[in-house]
C-alpha cells in the first residue's frame, strides 16, 4: 500500500490554485489575440480543474484509508490466519528459545485461539474468548529472552507478508503493552 502525503496533497492543491490566479492575469495581460486568449484561458482552466478533482479524490482516498484499523490494512482475520500460521510453523516451532513452550500444545487450537486474539489485538471483532494473558502464561515463567524471540518472530511473520514497518510497529507496541501480564508467571 502506498503511503500519501498529505500535507504534500494540500501543498500541491496551493500550487495549481496560485499556478492557475497567475496564469490567468499574465494571459489576460497579454497583448495576443483575445478569442486566442480565452481559448488558452479555458483549456487551462479545464485542465487545472482536472487536477484539483484528482488531488481531492486521492485526498479523500487518503483520509478513507488512515480510518481504516490496523484490522482491516492487513486484510482482515483471513490474512492474520495466514501470518499466525507462518509464525508458528516457521519461525516459532523451528526455534529452540522458545518450540519446547509448545511441545504439549494443541496447535490447531492455539492458532485459532492466536488467530482471534491478534485480530483483536489490531482493531478487529473481539471474538476472543480464552484466559487472560497472566492466565493463560501462568506458571511458564516466561522471560525477557522469551517474548523478545516471540516479538521478533511476530515481527518477521507480519514483514514477511509485506506489513509495512510503521504497521509492525504499531502491532508489536500492542503486544509490549501486554509483557507485564506474560512475564515471570
Amino acid at each position: 500500500m502506498t503511503q500519501i502525503d498529505v500535507n504534500q496533497l494540500n501543498q500541491a492543491k496551493a500550487n495549481v490554485t496560485l499556478t492557475q490566479e497567475l496564469l490567468t492575469k499574465a494571459i489576460e495581460k497579454a497583448n495576443s489575440d483575445p478569442i486566442l486568449a480565452q481559448e488558452a484561458i479555458k483549456q487551462a482552466s479545464n485542465e487545472i480543474s482536472s487536477a484539483l478533482t484528482a488531488v481531492t479524490q486521492v485526498q479523500k482516498s487518503s483520509q478513507a484509508q488512515s480510518t481504516q484499523t490496523l484490522f482491516e490494512k492487513v486484510g482482515g482475520e483471513e490474512a492474520i490466519a495466514k501470518v499466525v500460521d507462518y509464525f508458528y510453523s516457521e519461525l516459532v516451532l523451528k526455534d529452540e528459545t522458545v518450540n519446547h513452550f509448545f511441545i504439549e500444545t494443541d496447535m490447531e487450537k492455539q492458532r485459532r485461539h492466536q488467530t482471534k486474539f491478534i485480530s483483536f489485538a489490531l482493531g478487529g471483532p473481539n471474538q476472543y474468548s480464552g484466559q487472560s494473558m497472566t492466565k493463560a502464561h501462568q506458571g511458564m515463567n516466561l522471560q525477557p529472552v522469551h517474548f523478545n524471540a516471540i516479538v521478533k518472530h511476530l515481527h518477521d511473520a507480519l514483514a514477511h507478508f509485506r506489513v509495512n514497518e510503521a504497521d509492525i510497529d504499531t502491532a508489536l507496541t500492542n503486544v509490549a503493552s501486554l509483557r507485564d501480564d506474560i512475564l515471570y508467571k
